[in-house]
Parts: C-alpha cells; sequence; structure tokens
C-alpha cells in the first residue's frame, strides 16, 4: 500500500493542476514584411492582451508590462529589455506611420525564454496566429518528508475549501 499512496498524491496533484488550467485563448495579429523580415505593430500585440504600457518621448521607448514581466522596446533598435535582461532580436524595431513595428520570430523567441505563455502557431500571409495559455498554477514544488510528501503550489488565487 505504502508504494501505491505516492502515485495517488501525484495523480491528485497533476489532476489539481489540470482542474486549475483555465484554457487557451487563440488570436491573431496583422504581419507586414520590410525587407523579407516579417514584422507585428507592438500596440497589436498590446491591445490583443490587454496590457499596461508607457512610452517614454524623451527616451524613444516603449514600455509594456506583462504580469511581473516589463519588456522595452525602441524603434530602430534590435535589442529588447525584458526586467534588467538584454535580448538581441536580430533585426531592429521599425518605426512605420508612427508605430512601432517588431520582427515577431525573435519577439516570440524571447516571450519563450521569458516563460511568458504565449506561442506563436503560424505566420500565413499577412496574418500570424498565437496561443495565449492561461494557467492558475504558477509554480510548485514536491518534497519529500519523512512521513510522505509535500506539495506546494503558487496559485495567481485561492483554491475553494
Amino acid at each position: 500500500m505504502f508504494k501505491i499512496r505516492p502515485i495517488l498524491l501525484i495523480v491528485f496533484f497533476f489532476a489539481i493542476i489540470i482542474s486549475h488550467i483555465q484554457g487557451s485563448e487563440k488570436i491573431e495579429i496583422n504581419v507586414i514584411t520590410n525587407n523579407n523580415v516579417k514584422y507585428i505593430a507592438i500596440d497589436d500585440f498590446i491591445n490583443h492582451h490587454q496590457l499596461k504600457y508607457r512610452f517614454y518621448d524623451s527616451k524613444e521607448k516603449l514600455e509594456i508590462q506583462y504580469g511581473s514581466k516589463i519588456l522595452y522596446f525602441s524603434p530602430f533598435s534590435s535589442y529588447c529589455r525584458v526586467n534588467n535582461k538584454i535580448y538581441h532580436m536580430t533585426y531592429a524595431a521599425i518605426l512605420k506611420n508612427k508605430k512601432i513595428y517588431i520582427p515577431i520570430e525573435p519577439f516570440y523567441q524571447i516571450l519563450q525564454k521569458e516563460k511568458i505563455p504565449i506561442e506563436l502557431i503560424s505566420i500565413k500571409k499577412n496574418r500570424a496566429t498565437a496561443i495565449v495559455k492561461k494557467y492558475n498554477i504558477k509554480k510548485f514544488n514536491i518534497n519529500k518528508k519523512n512521513n510522505g510528501l509535500s506539495i506546494a503550489i503558487n496559485a495567481t488565487k485561492k483554491f475553494d475549501s
């Protein structure tokens, strides 16, 4: 019976995780091509995700808040900063009709590296399709104790009693 109990706890734990996955949302964003590189307007990304943002005219820098992450972009720069980590996007952001466009593939790779739950699914013609994964569970730890296992769960909201 002792060997079955840890397995039951792990199955129970994953059942809790699965029950708290809120699903995913499919979004589509317009794509433009400049010098054979595909770009998205960062304001389309902001609007689709209803994110907080601020543009600093004096620095020509766009600040976007996605949860605990703050992303920074500047027109004509190929660098992106997420919190205090700097990434090179290979291609520079461009400014067109007072909108900042960023290279889509490097941008979504940065989101993956930063564990932001958005995945680029496809780029077809002038549309990019991405999936936004919505989870209630942020992280968990399983610790072995003398009398069994301890599971610590960090979630975005309280579990029902």
